[in-house]
Formats: structure tokens, sequence, C-alpha cells
């Protein structure tokens, strides 16, 4: 499970994120929603430990973010935006490594890749170099280093950014099965991905929680996710709608 409270990031006078407060239930799949600028990315840096939060806190399985950051790394897996590899490596090595890194024992890599590896359809393209991996498969292997210490909760910047359709439809499916094992929280500004894979939101707009809820809370009644999302960001109109979500 994950709780934040209060959580405020500020750069000088700019607040990036001010105080925000909400929890992402026990094996649930939690979109972050909002455009540009609302506070996504700052929310899930202190989430995963990269930047620490200006005040406020955030439990994950237990641990603070503030008090016990090292614990938190340790315990979650971290999908960034961009898929962060070492192309000169063979895609195995690149998870052995990540393996390691997360402390796996020597005779518990071999297996923990391998499960990772399936998991992500990657088994294949096993020996090809980082470097030369499409798009799609970079994905992928974000989320394969993300998952190879078998983590409890899963954080996620922007999973498809990038993909094709075809792709999309692929990794919607593989979060889908990873939520099985793990609370998964993942940022988007595209809200039909979110109406298809999430059963929490939480819409952020300026640095604040403008509303958060279950999918249905969103979407009672017969509304639609893209209607309850323009009505909790006041400054978008529905003729700037498609701007919103870009």
């Amino acid at each position: 499970m994950i709780s934040v409270t209060k959580l405020s990031k500020s750069y000088g006078t700019f607040d990036a994120i001010s105080g925000i407060s909400f929890t992402v239930p026990e094996k649930s799949i939690c979109g972050l929603l909002g455009k540009n600028g609302a506070g996504k990315s700052t929310t899930i840096k202190i989430l995963t430990g990269s930047i620490p939060p200006t005040s406020g806190d955030a439990i994950l399985g237990g641990h603070s973010v503030v008090t016990n950051p090292d614990q938190v790394r340790r315990l979650i897996g971290y999908v960034p935006e961009n898929a962060p590899l070492y192309e000169d490596m063979q895609l195995v090595e690149y998870l052995s490594f990540c393996a390691r890194l997360h402390g796996l024992k020597t005779n518990q890599v071999k297996s923990a890749v391998k499960e990772s590896l399936e998991r992500c359809s990657l088994d294949k393209v096993s020996t090809k170099l980082c470097a030369y991996l499409s798009r799609g498969q970079r994905q992928r292997a974000a989320i394969a280093q993300a998952i190879v210490h078998r983590p409890t909760i899963l954080v996620m910047d922007e999973p498809s950014t990038g993909l094709d359709p075809t792709q999309i439809v692929s990794m919607r499916a593989l979060i889908r099965e990873l939520s099985e094992t793990a609370t998964i929280l993942f940022s988007s500004h595209i809200i039909q991905e979110v109406e298809a894979l999430c059963s929490h939101v939480v819409v952020l707009s300026d640095g604040k929680v403008s509303a958060s809820g279950t999918i249905g809370d969103f979407t009672e009644k017969g509304k639609k996710l893209e209607d309850s999302f323009l009505s909790v960001i006041p400054q978008v109109s529905h003729e700037n709608a498609y701007e919103a979500t870009l």
C-alpha cells in the first residue's frame, strides 16, 4: 500500500506540488492523471526516493521516504519515463546486473532474470545488445529491470510514452498481469489509458490533488472519465480538452 500525506516540493518560490495526500490500496492499479506540469513526475520522483520532499511524507510498504528512503528503494520497482538501459550490454547481462544491484544472491540471479524476461515477453531477444532493442522492447526491458527482484510495489512514469497502438495494448496487458502480485502506481496524461487500466485515480492540477477515488467514483451514472477530469480542472474548458491531454 502507498500512503501520501501532505507532500510538498518547492524550488525556491515555485511549488511543484503543495500538500498532496492520497492512498493507493494494496494490489490495485492507480493512475496519477494530470496535464503537463501538474506535478506528476515530481510526485513519482519523491515516491521512488530520487528527490526528497520539502515537507510531508509518503509511506510505501510500511517505510517512509523521508526517514528510510534506502529501504523504500529496495522494496519498489521503478520504471522511469525513459528506459534506463546500458546500451553496450546484452539484455540478459543488464538484467543480471540489476538483480545484483537489488541484492539478489548469485544463486538467485539466473532464475529471477529468466522469470522477468518471460513475463515481459523478452526471452527471444535476451542476447541482443540493449542498443538494438526496438522502442517497444526497450519499454518492456525497463519493466523487466523493475520487477527482477520481485517487488510488491511498482511505480511507473508514463509507461506507454512513444509506443504504437499494438505496443500500447501489449503494455496494458502486462500491467494488468503485474497487478496480480504488486500494487501499481503510474503517471499518465492520457485519459483513455487511465480509464482502461485503473481501479483508482488521483487527479493533479497545479501541484494539488483536485480529486481522487475509485474509477467508479469518476464514471458513475454513465459519465466518462474525460468529463470528470475536465470538471475538476477549472482552468481547462471543453474546447481545450484535446490540449489538456497532450
